[in-house]
Order: C-alpha cells, then sequence, then structure tokens
C-alpha cells in the first residue's frame, strides 16, 4: 500500500449497501475488533493503520510500489506454477 497518500476502507459501508457475504472474508483474515471498526463503523485507515492492524501486507513509497509488487507477484508466480505443473 502507498505510505504516503492512500487509504483503506468500505464504502459500501457508508452507503448503507449490504452485500451478502461482504465481511465473511475480511472476518476470517482479521481480528474480530479490526472487523468491527471496518463492516460497522467505515472506518477510512490511513497506510500505517492498516499495516498495524494487518489488513495489507506491506507499505512502500509511491515511487518504490510497482517494484515491490512485480517482486509480490513473481513470488506468487512461483509457488503456482508448481501447483498447476502438467505431469
Amino acid at each position: 500500500m502507498n505510505s504516503s497518500r492512500e487509504y483503506f476502507c468500505m464504502p459500501p459501508v457508508n452507503l448503507g449497501l449490504h452485500v451478502d457475504g461482504m465481511g465473511s472474508l475480511l472476518r476470517s483474515k482479521v481480528s474480530p475488533q479490526v472487523a468491527c471498526k471496518i463492516l460497522l463503523e467505515a472506518h477510512r485507515y490511513t497506510g500505517p493503520e492498516a499495516s498495524k492492524d494487518g489488513i495489507v501486507d506491506g507499505l512502500a513509497a509511491p515511487d518504490e510500489l510497482y517494484g515491490i509488487a512485480i517482486e509480490w507477484a513473481n513470488g506468487y508466480k512461483a509457488k503456482l506454477g508448481r501447483m498447476y505443473m502438467v505431469r
């Protein structure tokens, strides 16, 4: 996540919209306190807050984001390639 200017939030919560299962994945990945903060309060997280609460995997300066994203993608690509190898 951009360490200086981005934010994470759930806009549908502010709009009163509900999609079945919207919170299921979120609740399975973060603590109940963080899930409530996101799903009930529609808290708008800054990069450092999102990192502290375990919502994002990491922070990077804007000029480093693309390179870091490519590194992470290549790491997953290597793992996925082994999973889907044709024998």
